[in-house]
């Protein structure tokens, strides 16, 4: 069962919950799983290093206090599906720098839909809120989602498996500096959907 979390202007509907995950916004609470997730080599393999302790704290930080909306969720199993009600943090998702979205998951979890799923609920979250984009937005960044990847497995992406799912389309690639060395990052995009 989900704990109840106090409402903020970075919480703008609290707990999210589909057919296997609960969707939690990202509190200073969630700390160490943030660190389990951020200091993972598996999940950052085109990095030279990972985060430590301080620079994962770090980057909460300055997420929860960004001026700027930040909407980023945690990501646990359903207690169903892990047999206890104290599930650990198996993921991040949402929007770190809207329109721009990202999202991490523990490589234990990977391969089972669990990315898709959240991202599908986050942006059913986001565009039922904001149905014109994020108000705090500039108007032309209003009414799309943006999203970065990068090549993996000598070219495959399987991150842009789960935007294409999502409804992005890929829009471009673009090479760049990490830690000195290059990388290509895939650059997508999901437009608003129609208003019915």
């Amino acid at each position: 069962m989900a704990t109840s979390r106090k409402q903020s202007a970075q919480d703008p509907v609290g707990t999210i919950k589909t057919r296997r995950l609960i969707l939690q916004p990202l509190t200073q609470a969630d700390a160490p799983g943030v660190y389990a997730l951020r200091s993972n080599p598996e999940i950052f393999h085109w990095r030279k290093s990972v985060d430590t302790k301080s620079q994962s704290d770090t980057w909460l930080d300055e997420n929860l206090s960004a001026p700027v909306p930040n909407l980023n969720y945690t990501v646990r199993l359903c207690p169903a599906l892990i047999h206890t009600s104290d599930a650990d943090i198996v993921g991040m998702v949402g929007g770190v720098r809207l329109p721009e979205v990202g999202y991490i998951y523990d490589p234990s979890i990977w391969g089972n839909g669990f990315a898709t799923e959240a991202l599908r609920a986050w942006m059913d979250m986001y565009w039922s809120k904001y149905p014109d984009g994020h108000p705090d937005l500039p108007k032309e960044e209003r009414g799309h989602l943006r999203a970065k990847t990068g090549q993996e497995n000598g070219g495959m992406n399987d991150s842009g498996n789960v935007l294409k799912k999502c409804g992005f389309r890929k829009v471009g690639e673009k090479e760049v500096e990490e830690e000195g060395s290059m990388v290509i990052l895939e650059e997508w995009v999901s437009e608003k959907p129609r208003r019915k």
